[in-house]
């Protein structure tokens, strides 16, 4: 029997530690989108990251390890592997929408 690698991405502090909600939950369970693009250029790396959040758990939007300016640490990569090493990165920019299925939270991050 194969393993299925599902495609995964850690939200951590900037000391590394996870991020969790009021109620242990990991932000990074809510990662629905990842793209990281490295510039050889000289320029900064850019990096987005997108959080389908239910309705009832609009705090995490609103926690200050997510808040602009914030630095964090990412890494990526698929279940029953090695993920990348861990990029710092500082939030840049935010963009949230709501509708009935819940909020679409976006990070809009750049290497330190």
């Amino acid at each position: 029997m194969s393993k299925v690698r599902i495609p995964k991405v850690e939200v951590l502090s900037e000391g590394g530690g996870t991020i969790t909600d009021r109620y242990g939950t990991k932000v990074s369970d809510f990662v629905v989108e990842f793209t990281y693009e490295y510039d050889e250029t000289g320029e900064d790396d850019k990096a987005t990251i997108k959080f389908a959040i239910p309705n009832h758990l609009t705090h995490i939007m609103d926690m200050s390890s997510l808040a602009i300016d914030s630095a964090i640490l990412v890494r990526w990569g698929y279940t029953q592997s090695n993920l990348s090493p861990q990029r710092l990165v500082s939030i840049r920019d935010h963009e949230t929408s709501y509708d009935q299925n819940g909020i679409t939270h976006i990070l809009k991050c750049s290497d330190l």
